[in-house]
């Protein structure tokens, strides 16, 4: 039985740093949550983050092409998913941060991760679809990184720690990327029929 206590260690030790850190993060959030509710919400910034958010979906349906939507939606979830999931890593370690949610506890900016980034990719891909997708997916990462995060930065939304626009780049062209990729390759998939 000491050889077992030897290999798994101090086991109360782990648990009880883990219940420590755990306890100091939901602190940390409820003081967000109240610094939220006092100086946040319904701010011209929160009322930008509100009005990204639903704008840019409510035009795209107006202007949409309709026989592509299910798959530019299909895109669009894959970009929400990518995007979200790169932004929460860039804030845990410290790369950027996000002034001014939608909500209080997402830690990224909701209408980014949401709306503006899957909205821009699905509309650049029904613009000149033709077109070498390598070029519009340069096109679309310098637009992102040399005029959306700036202006995100210039009106204190978006704080870069340790990031440069520059190295928003080549993710953005992967992101647009996976997206052409997927709306060509979603072509091909087989129709579902009701054959068990």
């Amino acid at each position: 039985m000491i050889w077992l206590y030897a290999a798994i260690g101090k086991p109360d030790d782990t648990i009880g740093k883990i219940d420590d850190n755990a306890d100091r993060i939901t602190a940390l959030i409820h003081q967000a949550t109240v610094m939220w509710l006092n100086d946040i919400v319904f701010t011209w910034r929160w009322w930008l983050a509100f009005m990204l958010t639903f704008m840019p979906w409510l035009l795209w349906l107006i202007y949409r092409k309709k026989n592509s939507a299910d798959r530019l939606l299909y895109v669009a979830l894959t970009v929400m998913m990518v995007s979200v999931i790169l932004n929460v890593v860039g804030d845990q370690f410290g790369l950027w941060h996000y002034r001014y949610n939608l909500v209080p506890i997402m830690p990224t900016y909701f209408p980014w991760d949401f709306t503006v980034l899957p909205v821009a990719v699905i509309t650049a891909l029904q613009i000149k679809p033709r077109a070498n997708p390598w070029l519009k997916g340069a096109i679309f990462a310098s637009v992102s990184a040399f005029v959306g995060e700036p202006f995100f930065q210039w009106i204190g939304v978006y704080r870069l720690v340790h990031w440069r626009p520059v190295y928003s780049l080549p993710i953005y062209v992967a992101i647009y990327m996976l997206a052409n990729w997927m709306l060509v390759r979603r072509n091909r998939f087989a129709p579902l029929d009701d054959t068990p």
